[in-house]
Parts: structure tokens; sequence; C-alpha cells
């Protein structure tokens, strides 16, 4: 493999032993300090550490797997160093590009140094960067959002827009300090660093390459912050019935915002924290560019507050990691900025050198990339997406400039697949709708995250998921559940007929709520049935054990059900006897002729594993294998009745459901068949042994409905 890198960076006499003695000569270039100092501690609350085992995995040796996926990690779009694309000479050798940070810049601090490091290096630091990424998530508080798998930049926004939201609208004080840490990764001080190492291996502290270190750096914070909550000299702001969720800290890296109601002891106790904090890390705080916040809070107050903090003091809304706090996105002000932000790139542009397919580019790749930020996270009002549809309409045509250009071809034409005849342009509103759309997804799949945890202490829960509906809530909630009911859309289950929870053992699954069928949610199919339940918060594996028959125990009502409510029952019915057979159709079992198709098998192991003979698929599997296939005439005539085997799923099923001759038998005979498929399909899973004992009693898989 190194070879064939060798060849592909075009650098001559690059050896796997070269590239393995690397990082004795990476440990060379730190240097610790003299100073060291004893284990952190603040109250007796210690910092987090890392297993033996984890330790270990990050200063064993590199793997050549490793340093492939760290390869084909770098992105080739990046800036590259001196080397250009090609493996450097040196090792530590880098460009310094500077970034201007203001306009019209005149001294050095009015830039930001960037390093353009050489191939080996990057690859290097990758790998490291990868393992420690791996269990960082272990060690890290969850206030801490950044380049850890799981958690986003819009967490932090999304806490702090909640959390002033509920302040607002409870009339309840709260103090927000944004915190200006003055040259964050340069002065940490490394014996802090050696201490606040999470029981990581002294070499692998020592090999400081990559920014996921400052999290352990900056989880001396949340330390501190944790200790003072916890001895009573720091009130967070605490949101939910019974305050079950309080925060106190949000950080992104550096990037630190402070938490807290009103009171002077959570005034002095934040100057208290952040002096210390300097004192044992070398994180200095520039309080002259730190701000106060106030929600409920009058300005002599705040401005009292700040005086003793000697930062300065501002209002509602401010700006965090890049994102209105405290704004209200219905308004047209409230995007004025971004509407600013995308007028002055464009007139940096020398649109007249442009051919139309220059625009083109510029347009799909750049402008319409510029509000994405923005609405990932905010629902852009009609009246904004419009004058963001304009810009771009306007600019495609040659308009750079106040002079209007005429618009040969409709918008909605342009914005047409390619295969349609448009030009492949994303639509604002729809791609607005989808950013917003993932929110939902991570609601359903990270219910145990900070955010969501807030968000079921704001809004509620059904089935220890959070609820979702319209009500009293913030205006990013509101848009998140118009999005998810696809209001102003022309098709309303856009998002929910694409979203399919899979059932597992059924514990975790709402009956009535969930999308674990086809068909989509019970409760949408059956409303009249939902709202006459007893327990409307059923689990699937409750319903199942219980009898979801016509006249299964499972169907629990407020009141006697009349006789056209009764046949949706049995309509219902209907539907859940096939719900085995569907997972059967969907091919998602690993059969051998579907591991044939994804490249796992060769042609010549497709075979059944009982000597038939034949390839193995789902159908021969359940019913035409000479051993597995006969447990059916087992089950027919241990309950009395006979069938003939049609061979295949759909057949079966009507044949099988036939056999009863009243409703308690048909009710008996759809648990067998159900536990008998599920049976089968998990014992096929997990076991590769001798299936006699079924064969002679088929009472043992059948045995809990008995």
């Amino acid at each position: 493999m190194l070879d064939s890198l060798s060849e592909r960076r075009g650098l001559d006499g690059v050896k796997e032993a070269d590239l393995l003695s690397l990082p004795a000569e990476i440990l060379a270039l730190s240097k610790l300090q003299a100073n060291s100092i004893g284990p952190l501690s603040v109250d007796g609350r210690m910092v987090e550490s890392v297993s033996e085992l984890d330790g270990a995995e990050l200063t064993k040796p590199f793997l050549l797997d490793e340093i492939k996926l760290a390869v084909w990690d770098c992105d080739s779009y990046k800036c590259p160093g001196p080397d250009g694309i090609n493996i450097a000479k040196g090792l530590n050798s880098t460009f310094i590009a500077l970034i201007p940070k203001i306009d019209s810049p005149q001294k050095v601090s009015d830039f930001r140094p960037i390093a353009l490091v050489s191939s080996i290096y990057k690859i290097l630091s990758k790998v490291l960067a990868n393992r420690l990424r791996s269990i960082i998530g272990n060690v890290v508080s969850e206030a801490q959002s950044a380049f850890i798998k799981g958690r986003q930049i819009l967490d932090g926004i999304l806490i702090a827009n909640e959390v002033v939201d509920d302040a607002n609208r409870k009339g309840k004080d709260l103090l927000l300090f944004k915190v200006d840490f003055e040259k964050a990764y340069d002065s940490v001080d490394w014996s802090y660093l050696n201490e606040m190492s999470f029981g990581l291996k002294e070499d692998f502290v020592k090999v400081i390459l990559f920014h996921l270190f400052f999290l352990l750096a900056a989880e001396g914070l949340n330390v501190l912050m944790s200790a003072m909550v916890s001895n009573g000299s720091f009130t967070p702001y605490t949101m939910g019935a019974q305050n079950s969720v309080a925060i106190s800290h949000l950080q992104f890296a550096d990037d630190t915002l402070l938490v807290g109601v009103k009171s002077w002891a959570n005034v002095r106790a934040l100057r208290a924290v952040l002096i210390l904090l300097d004192r044992i890390s070398g994180l200095k705080v520039n309080f002259h560019k730190s701000m106060l916040f106030g929600v409920n809070v009058n300005d002599s107050w705040l401005h009292e507050a700040a005086s003793v903090m000697r930062c300065k003091h501002g209002c509602l809304p401010f700006t965090y990691l890049g994102l209105p706090i405290g704004g209200n996105p219905r308004r047209i002000q409230f995007w004025l900025p971004l509407i600013e932000k995308i007028r002055k790139r464009l007139s940096g542009w020398k649109c007249k050198n442009l051919s139309i397919g220059g625009w083109l580019i510029l347009l799909k790749s750049v402008l319409s990339s510029i509000p994405i930020y923005f609405i990932s996270f905010f629902k852009a009002p009609s009246v904004i997406i419009s004058s963001l549809e304009s810009i771009s309409c306007h600019f495609l045509w040659g308009g750079c400039e106040d002079n209007k250009k005429i618009s040969w071809i409709k918008w909605d034409t342009i914005c047409a697949h390619r295969e349609r005849g448009g030009l492949g342009v994303r639509r604002v509103k729809d791609f607005n709708y989808a950013l917003l759309g993932k929110w939902v997804w991570r609601c359903l799949e990270e219910g145990e995250s900070l955010w969501c945890r807030l968000l079921k202490a704001k809004y509620g829960t059904i089935g220890g998921r959070l609820r979702f509906g319209e009500g009293v809530a913030s205006p990013w909630w509101q848009a998140v559940n118009q999005v998810r009911l696809g209001v102003g859309l022309l098709d309303s289950n856009w998002l929910l007929d694409n979203i399919v929870r899979k059932v597992g053992d059924g514990r975790s699954t709402c009956f009535w709520l969930d999308p674990w069928l086809e068909e989509g949610s019970l409760v949408r199919t059956f409303r009249r049935l939902y709202y006459l339940a007893e327990d409307k918060n059923i689990y699937v594996a409750a319903m199942c054990v219980a009898g979801w028959g016509r006249n299964g125990e499972g169907w629990k009502w407020r009141r006697r059900l009349h006789a056209w409510e009764e046949e949706l029952v049995g309509q219902c019915v209907g539907v859940l006897s096939n719900i085995v057979l569907q997972d059967g159709v969907s091919d998602r079992l690993p059969t051998k002729d579907n591991l044939l198709k994804r490249g796992v098998l060769e042609d010549n192991q497709t075979l059944c594993s009982a000597n038939c003979d034949k390839m193995e698929d789902i159908n021969h599997l359940f019913f035409q294998s000479n051993v597995y296939g006969k447990l059916w005439q087992l089950v027919s005539k241990w309950i009395g009745g006979e069938f003939v085997c049609h061979g295949f799923l759909k057949e079966h099923a009507v044949q099988f459901r036939d056999l009863g001759g009243d409703s308690k038998v048909d009710t008996l005979l759809e648990k067998v068949k159900l536990q008998t498929y599920w049976w089968l399909k998990s014992y096929y899973k997990l076991f590769d042994v001798d299936y006699s004992l079924w064969r002679l009693n088929p009472l043992c898989c059948i045995q809990a409905i008995v």
C-alpha cells in the first residue's frame, strides 16, 4: 500500500520504516515546561479518565489501514502546503497564510494565521486524531459540542435559543456571559495539559498535533463549573417540571457561553471561575471583549454587574457561533445581515468577464451555499426566500450591479432537475425544509443528548420520547413542527412517509405512534381506535404478548365499541397479520442469495446448508428446505389441521390464515404463525446448530404463546 501511495503522490523513496519512525521525530518537537502542578481537583471532583485499553489503542504502532483511511480523509479541495499535492521533503515545513479578520487590516493582530502543513504531517495527525475521536466523547462533557462524533455546532445554538425563549415566556431572570479567550490554542499551559490527560499515556499527550486536545484543556472549565454548581456557589438555569435539566455552560472548543440566573453570587462566581482557570491552565480571558447579556434584567443592574466583571454588556439578540440568539426569525430585519452578506460577496465578483456557464457554477457552488448555515437552523419567511431567489436569478442572467437584466427562462425551470430540462439549481424553500427535517430525525435518534433532554423537559414526552405538536413554543420548535407536518408543501407527508422505525424486540417501539409498519403509524391510519385506546403509549412487545388478534387481550378500550368500530379493529388486525411477512418480502435476512448480491459470498457458496442442492433464498429457507421447511407440517399437525405448503410467502400466509374455523382459532393461528416466523428468523441469524430439537417438538419454538 505504501508503494502505491508513493506512486500516487509522485514521491520516490518512501518506505514503511520511514513512516513508522516519524512519531519519534514528532515527539522531539514538543518541549515540556519545567513547572508542574498537582492533579486537578476542585472540592474533591476529579476529571474523567479513559480506560487502560483505550489508552493503549492510542499509542499502538500505525497500521496500514489507518494510514490509508487518513490519506483518503484528506480533502482534495483544501489548501496545499509547501509540497503542493506531493509528499513533502520536510515533515514540519509549513506555509503560514494570513487571513484578514477585518476590512483593511493594518496590524498583525488583524490577521488570523493559518498553517498549511505537508502531507505526511497531515496523514500522521489524521491517524492520531481518528484514534482520539473514537474515545474522546467518553471523557468530554456533554456541554462541549465541538469535534465529537454525534455532536454538532448547532446543538449549543439550539440550547441557548431555547433557554432565552423559556426565560422570556415565563418572565424568569437570566444571565448569559459570552467568554472571549485570548489566543486560546496558543496559550494553554503544557503542564496543565499533562495533568488534564484523562488517563492518556504520556507518549500520546506529547504529540500535540490537532485541535481535539484543546477539548481536553477546555474540560477544566467544565470541572470548575460543575463543582461550583454542586457546592451551591453558582445557580444554573433550570428547565422542566422538577428542574430536570440544568444549563450552566455551553462550549464549542473555545467559544464559551456561561448561563445562570440573575444574582450577585453568580456574577462573583463567574469571575472567580474564569480567573482560577487562567491561573491553572493559561487560558486567559479577555474581559474587555467578553460580553454580559440579560433577560428580564434591567439595564442599571446589568451595567453594574458588567462593571464588577470588568466586561461589556449588550442586549438581545446577540451572536453566538455565527447565529443570532434571542431573535425572531419571522421578522424581515432578522435576515438582513444574511442578505447584506450575499450582496457584499456579489460586489467583489467581476461578472462581466464570465460566461453564463461561469455564472451558473458560481451560483451553485458559492452563492447558494452562503445561506446554508442560517437555513440549517431557522425557517426562512417566504419574503426572504423570494428575495434570495431573486438575487440568484438576477445574478444568473448577468446582473451584478443595479441594472436589471431580462430573465429568459422561468426560475421554476432553472431549478428543475437536469433530466427534466432544468439546470439543477437548489430551491431555497425545499432545501430549508430538508435541513430542518434533519432535526426531526435527530430528535428520534438522539433522545439522550443534552439538547434533546432539554426539549423533552420543555415540551413534554410521549412514551419516553419527545412530544411533537404545535402549541405555545419557541419560533424554532414551531418551525420544526411545521416542517414535520409539511405545512406549505404540496405533499404534506413528505417527511413522515419516509421515516420507518425498525422494531427489533419491540420494547422501545410505540404500538400506536411509531411508523413501524409499511402503511405508516397506526395513529394515522386508525385515528379513531387510537382515541378509544386505554393505553395510548403501549409498546409493540407488550401488545404482541397480550395478543393483537381480533379478540386479543391487547385491545383495551375506554368504552364498549360500536359495530362500525369493531370493523375498524378487524381492518387493523388484517394490517398487523402481515407485519412479519412484509419484513420477509423486503429481504432483510442475510440469506445466501442476498449475501451474493452484496458481494459477501461467491457463486459457488450459495447452496442451502441443509444439503438441498438449491440456492438458499427466503422462500427456500422458510418453506422448501428439507430440514427447516418441515416445521410447518409439524406445526399444522400439532394444532390439528392439514394443509399443502406452497413454498412461497404470500400463498403460505393466505392458506395458513384460513385453517381456523372461528375467531378464537384464528387468533391462535395468528400467534402461532407470527411466533414461528419470529423464531425461525432469530434462530437462523443467531445459531448454527442441529435443528433436531424443534423438529421433534414444535413447542420449543412457540412456547411463548402457550
